[in-house]
């Protein structure tokens, strides 16, 4: 009866594991990890921005730009700047099995996607479902990070149907391509906007970098489905993502908008998809 009463308690133990793994969300997601000590990467991230302007710089550059300070006049120590800082720390934080909220992520960024209410193995072919390159997804986060991963998850999170209409061209029979890896791509993106002072307005009026981030993140993935839904396939894949990225550099401005109004950027682009003949 012993024996049996704790098989009983592990097994309740093993069920209320994977209930919470399934009630992880994205913004349980963002704070686990934007609440982890990241000190380790502080260092590395301060080297990477530009340094702190001093009183007299700070000063010219809001008579300049009406008020709106850029990433650069973003005092050392300001909360502002430990927000990017923050940020630039989670994408150099390598994914960790022994990181409960790590695992979790990773299986919910799966059933974002493929609608799937069980957790799948750690390693396997299964996750080239969602568009990583082998059995093992911790490997493509190099350059991203934990960063990379929680975008992943923020895309259906900023809107679902999009996401799925994303996922559903991903896994086209003409047009496929690799879903996580072209998002890999743009969180690279963000961070070369974040570190260049792009997305200072937008995180002003959002009252946060990470929201700043992840509109410019799903702004990117919008103008992405309305170029790869024109009769794209991966022979285009090199042009297309090299074109996007200078127009991400050049536009954000452009990527927020699309961000603000999801059904209208999708729908916009559907309008234009290639029809097969």
């Amino acid at each position: 009866n012993k024996q049996r009463l704790l098989q009983q308690q592990q097994q309740q133990q093993l069920s209320g594991a994977a209930a919470a793994l399934d009630q992880l969300s994205y913004q349980a997601a963002e704070s686990q990890l934007l609440a982890a000590d990241m000190r380790c990467h502080r260092a590395a991230v301060l080297q990477s921005l530009p340094p702190p302007p001093g009183w007299l710089a700070r000063k010219l550059q809001l008579l300049f730009s009406c008020g709106v300070r850029s990433s650069s006049s973003m005092a050392e120590g300001s909360a502002e700047r430990e927000q990017v800082v923050l940020l630039l720390s989670l994408a150099k934080t390598g994914f960790s099995d022994a990181s409960e909220v790590h695992v979790q992520l990773l299986q919910a960024v799966y059933r974002a996607f493929t609608g799937r209410s069980d957790s799948v193995p750690r390693f396997g072919a299964h996750w080239c479902d969602i568009g990583f390159q082998g059995d093992d997804p911790a490997t493509d986060l190099r350059g991203v990070g934990m960063l990379g991963l929680l975008q992943l998850l923020y895309l259906p999170h900023h809107d679902a149907a999009a996401a799925q209409q994303l996922y559903k061209l991903s896994t086209s029979p003409t047009q496929d391509f690799p879903l996580a890896i072209v998002g890999l791509n743009i969180t690279r993106w963000t961070l070369t906007a974040l570190r260049a002072g792009c997305l200072t307005r937008a995180a002003h009026r959002l009252n946060s970098y990470t929201a700043a981030a992840n509109h410019f993140y799903c702004g990117a993935w919008y103008e992405f489905y309305s170029r790869w839904c024109q009769g794209k396939t991966m022979r285009d894949s090199g042009f297309v993502l090299k074109h996007l990225e200078e127009y991400c550099r050049k536009h954000p401005g452009q990527l927020l908008q699309l961000a603000a109004a999801p059904d209208k950027a999708m729908a916009a682009a559907n309008s234009k998809a290639w029809q097969p003949s």
